[in-house]
């Protein structure tokens, strides 16, 4: 086994070790620092129902909540580290630790200087970084990717086919995306057929080669699909308890419940807003999308350019006289986001063919994977800023691959090495600690979408600080009262002094009430008793795209200031006063 020292030179060496070892400390370092976002006290306290309960309190799947790997795997982070945000956290942080070493693993692939640029990448990525501290499905669903990745490349025989196929079923237990993933593959391995077919039929495609592979495995192979199956239905049925969950997981429920968010767009935004999460958090992966385009086009004959001289000009007619039919059938809301639309499809069409054709099967399929998921999870009617993810890390193994076949063979531009990683990693560095430090889940991040404030989990810490050290001995009651379940949820689970949407109790009694911001006939009621205070839930800011303009956009991208008001919603703390003294809370405006 080649080991570092006879890989990388003695400067490239200590270059990896510091990378890595940076790495691991962004992800590890107060792990629990951020407060729980609302979907991360979701997810947690669903693993912890679970972990308490094994035989009644397991997840019966709801597509709202995705699927149930990751509420299976949350116990045993529990069992191992105890019930805390940390161990939450645990499973991913491990993860995207591991991701840390991916370069390595895949290192007879590329030379020295692209897998250390690569492992700078994702060392230092600052949405690596900080999906690795969060608790989110998609870590998990790449890591299945991965996986698979690791089966074709480097596992032979039967072992190839068990733990691809494995792997392959069981993202199907993590995350609807899969679905999706799917069909991309199905859609890759017909185009690149239909092209070889047209231009080179003696040429093997990957779907030739799959279904003569199924030929001459059928056996094991079909033992594996049985293999899978069985995961599947062991995850969904919780065991087997609750047989219902397959079907549902399969169709019944999934399927449905995501067309119809699609078609709902629940969290609308333009179709640039991928585009945005890359640029404002991984401004050198955008910069590297443009020097390949123009590196692509260059040399080319007017025979591949004419195609994207037509697609500008498209673009042109369109943001001149904008078609009304195209605007909803796309669902563009922002004047550059047929640009986009147009680039994305053309260029990933254009490059990946070019890719088949000169018989770089790899890069061909890679090109494509960058460039379908950054075109599909910018078109899907839900935009959230972890399906990013998707085309960042198959753009990052798509740009290895194309640099180093195209960059680095050259002498003359390798002179660049040393100062474009020092760049890179010192942008990427600044932003990380920002996005994951000094403003972890403040919302002038736009990654951090409806966060919970700071100023909400001190509270909900302070409240079970009084319940585990009570005044005098008596513990306080806390009733939840129409708002704000989640997270406090998370932190009073199995305190039976926490009652939550009580009708037949006296508010009043309670000595810790949360409510709506305003209910005046509540309001009034409690006056006498009580002493109410308005905290910040959660905050975030959306960009006015009204005023979202080149100077924005940039300074944005330098400084993480918004250009526009945050948005923030409020709930109302009623403190009952004879213990208003213990929680020791600052007055506020009621």
């Amino acid at each position: 086994m080649e080991s570092t020292k006879t890989y990388f030179n003695r400067q490239q060496n200590w270059i990896y070790l510091i990378l890595i070892f940076a790495g691991l400390l962004l992800r590890w370092i107060n792990l629990d620092q951020r407060p729980l976002h609302h979907d991360e006290s979701l997810h947690g306290i669903y693993g912890l129902y679970f972990y308490d309960n094994p035989a009644t309190g397991f997840y019966k799947y709801n597509p709202l909540l995705h699927g149930p790997f990751l509420y299976h795997l949350l116990p045993f982070s529990y069992e191992l580290l105890g019930v805390s945000k940390f161990a939450m956290r645990f499973p991913m942080a491990f993860i995207g630790s591991a991701m840390l070493f991916i370069p390595w693993i895949y290192r007879r692939y590329f030379n020295p200087k692209t897998a250390l640029i690569l492992t700078a990448a994702i060392a230092l990525s600052p949405t690596l970084i900080y999906w690795s501290r969060f608790v989110r499905h998609d870590f998990l669903v790449l890591s299945c990717w991965l996986a698979m990745l690791f089966a074709i490349t480097h596992l032979k025989g039967g072992w190839r086919n068990f733990v691809f196929i494995s792997f392959f079923s069981l993202q199907f237990t993590i995350k609807e995306n899969s679905y999706i993933t799917f069909g991309l593959l199905l859609a890759y391995l017909f185009y690149e057929a239909t092209i070889l077919k047209i231009v080179d039929k003696y040429q093997e495609s990957y779907l030739s080669g799959s279904l003569l592979h199924i030929k001459r495995s059928g056996l094991i192979i079909l033992f594996s699909l049985l293999s899978g199956v069985i995961i599947y239905c062991y995850f969904y049925s919780a065991g087997f308890q609750y047989l219902q969950g397959i079907l549902d997981g399969l169709y019944r429920k999934s399927l449905v419940y995501w067309a119809d968010q699609h078609s709902k767009s629940r969290i609308p935004g333009p179709f640039i807003y991928q585009f945005m999460i890359l640029s404002w958090y991984q401004a050198p992966f955008i910069l590297l999308l443009l020097y390949q385009t123009f590196n692509f086009y260059v040399a080319k004959s007017w025979s591949w350019k004419w195609p994207a001289l037509l697609a500008l000009t498209v673009a042109i007619c369109l943001r001149i006289a904008p078609s009304t039919g195209l605007i909803e059938a796309f669902k563009w809301q922002f004047s550059m986001d047929h640009y986009l639309f147009l680039f994305l499809l053309l260029q990933g069409i254009v490059v990946t063919t070019w890719h088949i054709l000169k018989r770089e099967k790899v890069l061909a399929f890679f090109c494509y994977g960058f460039f379908s998921c950054f075109f599909t999870y910018s078109y899907v009617g839900e935009k959230v800023p972890w399906l990013a993810l998707y085309p960042f890390v198959m753009g990052l193994i798509y740009f290895a691959l194309y640099f180093d076949k195209n960059i680095f063979v050259h002498r003359r531009r390798q002179k660049y090495f040393t100062v474009a990683l020092l760049a890179f990693c010192l942008w990427s560095l600044r932003i990380s600690l920002i996005t994951n430090y000094s403003r972890a889940g403040k919302a002038s991040e736009y990654l951090a979408q409806v966060h919970t404030s700071k100023e909400y989990e001190e509270i909900a810490k302070k409240i079970v600080t009084e319940l585990d050290a009570p005044h005098r001995g008596i513990k306080p009651t806390i009733l939840n009262y129409r708002e704000n379940n989640w997270p406090l949820s998370w932190y009073l689970y199995g305190r039976p002094e926490y009652v939550y949407l009580v009708k037949n109790h006296d508010p009043a009694s309670f000595d810790y009430i949360f409510d709506q911001p305003y209910d005046p006939a509540l309001h009034r009621e409690l006056s006498k008793t009580h002493r109410k205070i308005l905290i910040d839930l959660r905050e975030w800011w959306v960009p006015d795209l009204d005023q979202m303009t080149l100077l924005n956009f940039t300074k944005y991208a330098l400084t993480h200031n918004p250009w526009n008001p945050i948005g923030f919603k409020k709930v109302a703390l009623f403190i009952k006063k004879s213990r208003s003294n213990e929680l020791q809370l600052k007055n506020k405006k009621n």
